[in-house]
């Protein structure tokens, strides 16, 4: 692995270029060599790749006044990257995006539709907070916060138990649970996922001191809005 300094003309650089990987952690700015990623197929990228054909066809029969619809919608409302620039989709690419959250969501809205701006709501999560992670109750609790409110959906993405150590633990999390809440949960000011976690992670047996860590995002009109962080530790 070499490490990077940057000097004039290039502030930042992420991703593959040729055969080098450019990337970043505490220690810095580095490169290293591309390795081709083996490809085990799980249920979660079939799923991925089956949702990517389904809008990706759709999009194709869309008549020309739809498609210029989504163009604009697009132009309109840039997402942040990796490196925390204003990027711009495509018409196809933020219609294959918005309508996988829609999926994800259980939404109900007619794929077409070009979502509008939603209303966020601030404080859902209580990121002052912590994951509570339980080995005897099999339980991985998410903190709500003043802000949550019935019927209000979150996506949850979540890492596997690491190791307290590590501080950037965000490459790790992937998307455990798509959580509707209910009264129930705003009650008990938490979100339990210990089902979704083991199952998508395994047991949480022999974990115990480990570090478990969350990005939540609400959901409103396919979009995704400001992450909400919190970790917790194992505990037996």
């Amino acid at each position: 692995m070499a490490k990077v300094l940057f000097g004039g003309g290039v502030s930042a650089i992420s991703g593959k270029m040729g055969g080098t990987v450019y990337a970043r952690n505490k220690g810095g700015a580095y490169t290293r060599n591309f390795v081709k990623p083996t490809n085990p197929a799980t249920v979660y990228q079939e799923e991925a790749r089956d949702r990517l054909t389904q809008y990706s066809n759709e999009w194709r029969t869309m008549t020309d006044e739809q498609r210029l619809s989504w163009n604009t919608w697009a132009d309109a409302n840039p997402i942040l990257d990796r490196l925390g620039a204003a990027k711009l989709l495509t018409g196809a690419q933020a219609y294959v995006k918005i309508n996988t959250n829609r999926d994800l969501a259980g939404d109900a809205a007619t794929n077409s539709t070009v979502p509008s701006s939603p209303a966020w709501v601030s404080g859902i999560i209580d990121t002052a907070g912590v994951i509570t992670a339980d080995i005897s109750d099999v339980a991985v609790n998410i903190p709500l916060g003043a802000g949550a409110a019935d019927a209000q959906i979150v996506f949850l993405f979540v890492t596997p138990a690491v190791s307290n150590g590590i501080t950037n633990w965000t490459n790790s999390e992937r998307l455990v649970a798509v959580v509707t809440i209910d009264a129930s949960m705003v009650a008990a000011v938490e979100i339990e996922i210990g089902t979704e976690w083991t199952t998508r992670y395994g047991p949480l047996t022999g974990q115990a001191g480990r570090k478990i860590g969350c990005h939540a995002y609400q959901y409103l009109q396919g979009q995704l809005g400001a992450a909400y962080q919190v970790t917790g530790v194992v505990v037996a």
